[in-house]
């Protein structure tokens, strides 16, 4: 039976052709301009795709996230990374198959496991810093994306240098680098008619895939020291017996790698940007981070109220993911009472939330302290995502950005000549800001 779109909420009169672009080259003001013009819940079709549903309203946000996941799948309208995370991987798999990922990844993402990695991050974010002392000028968006590539291969393999893992460096450093362009997402391609970057990224993926493996392998016999996340996933079993096998481990970790690594880079390029424009925001930071000490323990970080509501401002006045995890209708849902038949996604939109302005006054001014005075639902502030597709490594992801932020703030100072937010970009899948937010360092202590 086709699908009748005049059952769905009115959206833009552009061509598929013409959404695609404006969502590709302007996706903020695009999402701006579109719920201007229709309201809490839009429509938009793109070229290739069925009607793809956008949502901003709280309400409508609690009913999507707590519907039932048989009739809702997010993995299906992840598919497009399927080529490159592999088809276990946590974002591309639904129903009980995800259910079972998500139970056996959880305990190596847990807040105590992830305590084990604060002083890898902190010593990794100082020898960072030394190395832009030197340096003229620095695009924070390119140093951030280097030291939390780092981070999570530290936290992934352990510290132990070994070849395996400069070769799973070497190649999943090359991978994100294709996944920016966007030109490899998309349904497999025959071999006659690959692109010759689609061929570089079967390559870099065989390399990565079998350095890991060796990994695995070598771990299992003893032979190489362990202490990372993926000697947890290997070890992984729930209550009745059930193990992650190896090419499961695989797509989970190159998933961890992507998902954990972009997204934290972009995210401190735009909080350390909106703090140099805001000069009172930067001191009452800095105050913050100088009291607890020149060697504050972890928790104390973690702890900071202030560093807190900054990262959480961060989050919702730049998500880098101004929309998440589409839902692809399995069987009929009703969201605010317009029900929608198979074969639509439904897109929350946690931008467009976070833009509402009787939730968040002057919504589009940085203002750490509103969440300083007001605790928000996760429907009203979802940065992660929500309901069980709720990012696995939020937890993770906010330590990290707490340690990094407050080791950099501790250091130096930045020098920047911009007097306005950078223009929002995307890559790929983030939204970035352009020219990587340009800055000079300089220590603020003396050796």
């Amino acid at each position: 039976m086709q699908l009748d779109t005049k059952t769905l909420p009115d959206g833009p009169s552009l061509t598929p052709q013409q959404q695609a672009f404006a969502w590709a080259a302007r996706p903020l003001q695009f999402l701006s301009e579109c719920a201007a013009a229709h309201g809490d819940e839009f429509s938009l079709r793109l070229p290739g795709m069925d009607p793809v549903v956008l949502f901003g309203r709280p309400e409508a946000l609690r009913e999507i996230f707590t519907a039932d996941p048989m009739a809702l799948y997010a993995g299906r309208g992840n598919g497009f990374l399927e080529p490159i995370l592999g088809p276990s991987s946590l974002l591309c798999v639904d129903g009980r198959q995800h259910t079972r990922m998500r139970r056996l990844m959880a305990p190596a993402l847990s807040s105590s496991r992830n305590a084990r990695h604060g002083e890898t991050i902190r010593e990794l974010t100082r020898l960072k810093v030394e190395s832009w002392l030197s340096a003229p000028w620095i695009s924070l968006q390119d140093e951030m994306s280097q030291l939390t590539l780092e981070v999570i291969l530290h936290a992934l393999l352990g510290t132990e240098e070994t070849d395996e893992r400069r070769r799973i460096k070497k190649s999943s450093a090359a991978i994100l680098n294709m996944a920016n362009t966007g030109a490899v997402f998309g349904p497999p391609a025959d071999e006659g008619t690959q692109t010759s970057l689609q061929k570089r990224l079967d390559g870099q993926l065989s390399e990565y895939r079998g350095a890991l493996i060796a990994t695995i392998n070598k771990r299992r016999a003893g032979a190489m020291p362990q202490g990372g996340i993926l000697d947890l996933l290997m070890d992984a079993q729930d209550p009745a017996g059930d193990r992650l096998i190896d090419s499961e481990v695989c797509d989970q970790g190159l998933t961890l790698l992507l998902a954990g690594h972009e997204t934290t880079a972009t995210t401190l390029a735009w909080c350390i940007e909106a703090l140099l424009l805001r000069a009172e925001t930067m001191a009452r930071l800095t105050a913050e981070v100088d009291e607890l000490g020149e060697e504050p323990a972890i928790s104390d970080i973690e702890g900071a109220p202030y560093l807190q509501a900054v990262l959480n401002e961060t989050l919702r006045w730049m998500p880098v993911l101004p929309a998440v995890s589409a839902r692809l209708v399995i069987k009929p849902v009703t969201v605010t009472g317009r029900t929608y038949e198979k074969d639509v996604h439904l897109l929350p939109c946690p931008y467009l939330t976070h833009r509402r302005e009787e939730l968040y006054p002057q919504a589009e001014e940085f203002r750490p302290e509103r969440f300083l005075d007001h605790v928000f639902s996760p429907y009203e502030f979802l940065p992660f995502g929500g309901g069980p597709r709720r990012c696995i490594g939020m937890l993770f992801a906010m330590l990290e950005m707490k340690l990094i932020l407050a080791a950099v703030l501790s250091e130096v100072r930045f020098i920047t000549a911009a007097t306005t937010r950078s223009r929002a970009v995307r890559r790929r899948l983030t939204v970035a800001p352009l020219g990587g937010v340009r800055v000079k360092v300089a220590r603020r202590r003396n050796s």
